[in-house]
């Protein structure tokens, strides 16, 4: 993959970067201690939600790898485990798991907390750029991230849509949709599918969606369904301000599949997550396939 000498150094410069915000191997052994302690004493429910999801990923990792080899590693990430904790995160995060297991690592891309799915790493700084080249959309390659989620509301058609919004940050870490390009918009390109309407246990009418990423924008997919569909996800309480109210798990949004061309290999990779069961469960029989 040919990369101009200002990308590389661009890249390598962001591998050196995210190596650096990695926990050290001690923070990591040191809540791995913690955690043992609360299981031996019979407190392990105390450690909290965020801990003990990141407490299931360290104890059954092998089973969430989903491709890996000398260059590449992806994971299927579960819900509530941050993508990497650094030393000020009570608990490990993906990175420093995969880094325990797995050796030197860097993350390429990130998930939201609440958001499951295919999280894609780096192990080495040449395939690092070759990955993340491709997600910045800095190669001539079209790389693709699809994502599944469940909506709040129903579109009145099923039809596919190309989404061309300017979106900007606002207070609290959110984004906003603006109408037309100005000081301090970014562009954000989704397509937008709805593959099917329902209603729920309790009568709402919910839409299941695939969205594709053009572009890697922060919450490019939550604002783009609450703010210029009017569907918000399904458990966002930061674009949807009912969302706690509704009976719904967490954040309804899923990482579905990432496809790229592997940086060493020029193989194109497709890497999928099925639907983990909180989410696959609250769709009517034979709709999450």
């Amino acid at each position: 993959m040919n990369l101009i000498e200002a990308d590389r150094r661009r890249y390598s410069a962001y591998y050196h970067d995210r190596k650096g915000e990695i926990a050290n191997r001690q923070v990591v052994e040191d809540w791995i201690g913690t955690m043992n302690g609360l299981g031996k004493d019979g407190r392990l429910s105390s450690a909290g939600t965020y801990s003990l999801a990141s407490w299931k990923l360290f104890n059954s990792f092998e089973e969430h790898i989903l491709y890996q080899d000398e260059d590449v590693l992806a994971i299927n990430k579960p819900a509530w485990v941050i993508s990497g904790s650094g030393d000020g995160q009570p608990e490990a995060g993906v990175v420093e798991i995969a880094q325990y297991f797995s050796g030197d690592v860097v993350l390429v891309n990130r998930l939201d907390r609440p958001t499951s799915g295919v999280i894609v790493l780096a192990k080495n700084e040449k395939a690092f750029a070759g990955v993340f080249a491709q997600f910045e959309r800095t190669t001539g390659y079209q790389m693709s991230k699809v994502y599944r989620a469940i909506l709040e509301g129903q579109p009145r058609v099923l039809r596919t849509q190309f989404i061309d919004a300017e979106l900007m940050p606002i207070v609290g870490g959110k984004m906003k949709f603006v109408p037309a390009k100005r000081p301090g918009t970014t562009p954000s390109r989704t397509i937008f599918n709805p593959l099917s309407t329902f209603e729920s246990a309790s009568g709402k009418p919910r839409t299941f969606a695939e969205f594709e990423l053009l572009t890697g924008r922060t919450h490019q997919i939550r604002v783009v369904a609450a703010e210029y569909l009017g569907f918000p996800v399904c458990g966002d309480p930061l674009y949807d301000s009912g969302a706690r109210d509704r009976d719904v798990p967490r954040l309804m949004l899923h990482s579905f599949s990432t496809t790229f061309m592997h940086p060493i290999l020029s193989k194109e990779l497709t890497i999928s997550a099925a639907l983990p069961q909180d989410f696959a469960g609250m769709l009517p029989s034979g709709m999450s396939a």
